[in-house]
């Protein structure tokens, strides 16, 4: 599942050093601008001129600071999960609580449970396996077929 992230960042973000000086310079922009305009008269009008002396300076310090808009991607890829079964000669043997072959025990667990297996596969790429004397790529349909036969575990 690919996903995209767009974040708004600064390319030459200030130091410690600069952001000092930042401030610096906006207390003498303030400073300054209401000297300009100590001979007005309108307490408004004063008030627009000093913000719009510190809006200019700082757009100009944002400017500098050269922001930019990074878009990221990023695949989420899902994990996979592998589901084993024996099928040595041994899953002829009875179990011991229902009486039924431990192959059709292990064949009714899948069955029951498939609801629960398709809900794995949303998160997980489920790989099936069965093993006996060596261990083979299988699907789900297949195990709940495979009837036992290897002679080593």
């Amino acid at each position: 599942m690919e996903s995209a992230v767009s974040k708004f960042v600064f390319l030459n973000q200030p130091g410690l050093a600069e952001t000092i000086l930042y401030l610096v310079l906006f207390a003498i922009v303030i400073y300054g601008s209401l000297r300009s305009t100590r001979h007005l008269r309108s307490v408004k009008r004063r008030a627009i001129l000093t913000s719009l002396h510190a809006l200019a300076f700082i757009t100009v310090v944002l400017i500098l600071m050269n922001p930019a808009l990074r878009k990221e991607s990023y695949r989420e890829d899902k994990k996979t999960l592998a589901v084993v079964a024996d099928t040595s000669w041994s899953m002829n043997l009875s179990g011991e609580q229902d009486g039924l072959r431990r192959a059709q025990s292990a064949e009714r667990f899948l069955s029951d449970n498939s609801v629960y297996f398709d809900r794995l596969g949303r998160n997980y790429t489920l790989d099936y396996y069965t093993f006996d004397e060596a261990l083979r790529p299988s699907s789900r349909e297949s195990l709940l077929r495979n009837k036992p036969s290897g002679r080593h575990t």
